[in-house]
């Protein structure tokens, strides 16, 4: 490992070059940011670039020192987008890639770019690429597992969980809300019922009839947030429209109006995730996937709901567009909204 020590030393030293890589989802970015952060930390003088999705980019362009934005879901000009994104990250001259993603396409990209030590998880397609192999922990909170890519390095560091910070213009467009909308801070409770993943969606009428208990039982408004995608399941949820702030809120400023909310209902998403940055109090519902897998933060502002004792989940990794089995989504449907309105009612 001599050769690791000499390349600790140069990161701390001298202006070395980092590239991280995590081109997954919005989430698994978010989840990055621990890294991010234990870097810049422990390499100071170090530039830092990290590599993602155009969508996530704003999430973590205020933490590094530039962003290289990589779409890989342009079908039209995939080869294009690959030829011009290995070019650039070939251009940098890169010292040293933390490769958080484990995909093959994430490995590759940073062999084909030479960058001299690269450091993954020892699980996935894309470590066959990496000069070092991390092993994966599999029962361990994902902030906390990203930064065991630091291990080889000797690094240390204690806290896993996400850190993000709204711009000026994030907080005032908050500001904004509270004031068309006659709201005060710590006074509204926020949902967020969308997830690309049917089997990570707590069922729409649940989530409308949590809207109106919170309404008539705590005199409690709710506000909806979610992408684009997402309007039309936010008026199912939400009757008052002006509530449904769907599609119509940045990734940074739906975090800065998580953090000044009551607290957050999510699924297993990212909304949770960004909750969990902002320090925020929330409810996690867990429905096919499960806590374990890494994606649950530990801390006292996180309750986690979900369906025990069920034989058939968890049933998958991600999420799947339907319940796969006879036995028509219990794991979500299963969790009413009174067991929700119990676990918040002292946070109202």
């Amino acid at each position: 490992m001599k050769d690791v020590s000499i390349l600790k030393n140069r990161l701390i030293n001298e202006q070395c070059r980092i590239l991280i890589i995590q081109t997954a989802f919005i989430g698994d970015v978010i989840l990055m940011t621990s890294l991010i952060r234990a870097v810049r930390n422990h390499f100071p003088k170090s530039i830092i670039t990290a590599l993602t999705l155009p969508g996530s980019a704003p999430i973590i362009q205020n933490q590094v020192d530039s962003v290289i934005k990589f779409d890989k879901h342009d079908k039209q000009n995939r080869r294009k987008n690959w030829d011009e994104t290995l070019r650039r990250v070939k251009d940098s001259q890169f010292d040293l890639a933390l490769i958080p993603h484990r995909s093959f396409r994430s490995g590759l990209l940073a062999s084909k770019a030479g960058i001299p030590t690269r450091i993954g998880f020892s699980r996935g397609s894309g470590s066959i690429f990496h000069t070092i192999k991390v092993k994966y922990p599999k029962n361990l909170y994902e902030g906390e597992r990203n930064l065991r890519l630091l291990d080889p390095l000797s690094i240390i560091e204690c806290s896993g969980l996400p850190h993000l910070v709204p711009s000026e213009s994030d907080n005032q467009t908050v500001s904004d809300i509270h004031m068309k909308l006659s709201l005060n801070a710590g006074k509204y409770a926020v949902i967020a019922p969308g997830s690309i993943w049917f089997t990570k969606r707590w069922p729409a009428d649940h989530y409308a009839e949590l809207v109106t208990t919170f309404q008539e039982k705590a005199n409690l408004n709710t506000l909806v947030v979610g992408g684009k995608e997402d309007q039309l399941l936010g008026n199912d949820v939400q009757i008052n429209k002006e509530f449904n702030l769907s599609g119509k809120l940045s990734l940074m400023e739906s975090a800065a109006l998580i953090r000044d909310s009551a607290f957050l209902i999510a699924g297993d998403s990212a909304p949770s995730h960004l909750a969990t940055a902002m320090g925020s109090r929330q409810i996690i519902i867990f429905g096919s996937t499960s806590p374990k897998f890494g994606f649950a933060p530990d801390t006292e502002n996180a309750k986690i709901i979900e369906a025990k004792n069920l034989w058939c989940r968890p049933c998958t990794n991600h999420g799947r567009r339907q319940c796969p089995l006879w036995t028509k989504f219990r794991c979500m449907r299963e969790i009413t909204p009174n067991d929700i309105f119990r676990h918040v009612e002292a946070w109202i």
